[in-house]
């Protein structure tokens, strides 16, 4: 049980401290640490775009934070409250399925230990 508490923080620390700091860098220099200037980004962007936000805009970048900072209220929610916290970071790992690779990754293995959770 311990165990999967332990990687639900850790998997929502790496997403939400990810896209905080990757937000505020955007929002700062204009750049995503994984575009290094030349703009490539993930297949994320693909998703964001057909829903009409330009990838690399003020707009997205301050989504990046508030995701951080989302998921920094739900770890500390978690820590303090196991159930109110685990419906929080489940809402916010539903939420940001759509940042692929990584993001989805972590998103459906904090998903999937907090239904293991659940079912104990």
């Amino acid at each position: 049980m311990k165990a999967l508490r332990w990687v639900v923080i850790v998997c929502a620390l790496l997403e939400g401290g990810y896209m905080f700091v990757d937000g505020l860098r955007g929002l700062s220099t204009g750049t995503y640490f994984s575009t290094g200037g030349t703009e490539v980004l993930g297949p994320w962007a693909a998703i964001v775009s057909a829903l009409g936000i330009v990838p690399v805009s003020p707009l997205m970048e301050t989504i990046f934070v508030a995701f951080g900072v989302v998921y920094a209220a739900a770890i500390v929610l978690y820590v303090a409250n196991p159930t109110k916290g685990s419906t929080a970071l489940a809402v916010t790992a539903v939420a940001t399925l759509w940042y692929l690779p990584l993001g989805t990754l972590l998103s459906a293995l904090q998903l999937l230990c907090l239904w293991l959770q659940r079912r104990r």
